[in-house]
């Protein structure tokens, strides 16, 4: 801030005065006269400019100002942080600890056997050939099933995930999404070849409970681009996003449609692998029957499959072909 300071008249000498003083005068008497009265006078003058030229200590005084520059001032931090490791509000806080994944038995191994084999249909299946919508499989065996949607983004996520299942033998069921399938069916092949299969996830992944969407177009499409690119006409379907079933929206053009195309088994699921978290529905752990729901271009497919594989070996599960239980 910047003070102003104000100007004060001083008093001065009387008019006449020349430059050189006053003349003096020439008698003896008036040089007495002078130094009598001139002294006392010259005294009360020296006195009132001394008071003049002291510096007040009013309020025109010279503030204080701190020059210290913006940049150099420390900004004020909260006193607390968040906690990194306090888990989501959607998350289980007491997921179990598990031990790591047991030692792969290399790429080249054996795939476990499967009652079915690619798509198809299991002796459950054909006991019960009516379409069935399928949230979680009631079993007292100890497994969970692994399912996986969409279609690759990243090689490289890809590729580490499939290393993954090649070392531990898993049973991937592909829900695939054909208009992004493109040069990627050997991938896919692969991925599934250990006890899995291939399944329907549409043609163009719509709402199929929109008023736009046509569901006999999306699945029996599908159908026919799945069976033409793999061999194996599909007989589960994944509706995109879960619809209609989450919204409560009729279900009746999707199911006509399932049925009528060769699907007896709208698959769900009961528990989501995504970004490397895991959240279930119902529970707080993975249970014997639980479908897992990952995507294939997730970023952290790998540390998901990883992670599960953890979760279920730590509660005595392990993944099992859902072909051979619908």
């Amino acid at each position: 801030m910047w003070l102003g300071r104000g100007s004060r008249g001083i008093a001065g000498y009387p008019c006449g005065v020349s430059h050189a003083g006053p003349g003096a005068p020439r008698t003896s008497w008036g040089r007495a006269a002078v130094l009598v009265l001139g002294i006392p006078l010259g005294l009360v003058a020296l006195a009132f400019a001394f008071a003049l030229w002291v510096p007040s200590s009013g309020p025109t005084e010279a503030a204080t100002v701190d020059a210290t520059p913006v940049s150099d001032v420390t900004p004020a931090v909260p006193s607390t942080t968040p906690d990194p490791t306090t888990a989501p509000p959607d998350e289980p806080a007491d997921e179990p600890t598990a031990e790591p994944a047991a030692t792969p038995t290399g790429p080249d191994s054996q795939s476990p056997s499967s009652a079915t084999g690619r798509s198809g249909r299991s002796d459950a299946n054909r006991a019960n050939p009516a379409l069935d919508v399928v949230w979680r499989v009631e079993t007292d065996d100890p497994v969970f099933f692994i399912t996986v949607d969409d279609n690759l983004r990243d090689q490289a996520v890809a590729d580490a995930a499939l290393q993954i299942v090649r070392e531990n033998q898993i049973p991937i069921t592909a829900f695939l999404t054909t208009n992004y399938v493109g040069d990627d069916g050997d991938y896919f092949n692969e991925v599934t070849s250990f006890g899995g299969s291939i399944q329907n996830h549409t043609v163009t992944h719509p709402f199929l409970n929109s008023a736009g969407s046509d569901p006999y177009f999306e699945i029996c499409t599908a159908q026919e681009r799945l069976a033409a690119q793999f061999g194996d006409t599909p007989w589960m379907m994944r509706p995109p996003y879960g619809e209609p079933y989450f919204s409560g929206a009729d279900p009746s053009a999707v199911e006509a449609a399932s049925a009528n195309c060769g699907v007896n088994r709208i698959v769900m699921w009961s528990a989501v692998v995504d970004n490397g978290k895991v959240s279930y529905n119902p529970g707080t752990t993975l249970q014997p029957g639980d479908i897992v729901l990952f995507h294939f271009w997730d970023p952290k497919f790998a540390e998901g499959l990883q992670m599960i594989l953890d979760i279920g070996k730590a509660n005595g599960l392990s993944p099992a072909p859902l072909e051979d239980y619908l």
